[in-house]
């Protein structure tokens, strides 16, 4: 596992030209990570992102080139998107997304999380957030988490560690 700060992470190299990269929704999403997504997309070629509800203003309709957007609905900020075109519905509810992520229906190279720090068992909580994200962490080439001293630690049936 390497460690690294916000200020200092550069995707190139994680997440490579073509990559599917799925990322957790509304408040579980790594907002820095997908901040940082969006801000050096230029340099990471065309990526293919699976995004669930999103509240946050990271996806904009000016701030999208180079990704291929799709989620289950054009829901909070997505809308806009949804209207624009960018953002291609897959028709399903949210508590198949799992499954499609597991037979592959939605690709996912790269996983980011949001996580709580480490309990005292070294292992980290998604927090309130725990529908597809261990989907995506079990069939990503790569995962990349965020710790948030926000996220409580919660008892579900994975953990992050």
């Amino acid at each position: 596992m390497r460690v690294t700060s916000a200020a200092e992470l550069d995707l190139q190299g994680i997440v490579r030209p073509g990559d599917h990269v799925v990322w957790g929704q509304a408040t579980g999403e790594p907002q820095t990570l997908t901040e940082r997504l969006v801000a050096q997309r230029s340099r990471l070629g065309p990526l293919s992102v699976f995004v669930g509800a999103s509240f946050s203003d990271t996806l904009q309709v000016d701030r999208v080139d180079g990704l291929s957007l799709s989620g289950y609905g054009a829901i909070g900020t997505l809308a806009p998107l949804a209207r624009s075109g960018q953002l291609q519905i897959v028709p399903c509810h949210v508590g198949q997304i799992a499954r499609y992520i597991q037979d592959g229906r939605i690709g996912c190279d790269v996983a980011f999380v949001q996580v709580s720090p480490p309990g005292p068992d070294g292992r980290c909580s998604y927090g309130v957030i725990h529908d597809y994200t261990p989907a995506a962490v079990a069939a990503a080439r790569t995962v990349v988490a965020e710790f948030n001293e926000q996220v409580p630690w919660t008892h579900g049936s994975a953990s992050l560690g």
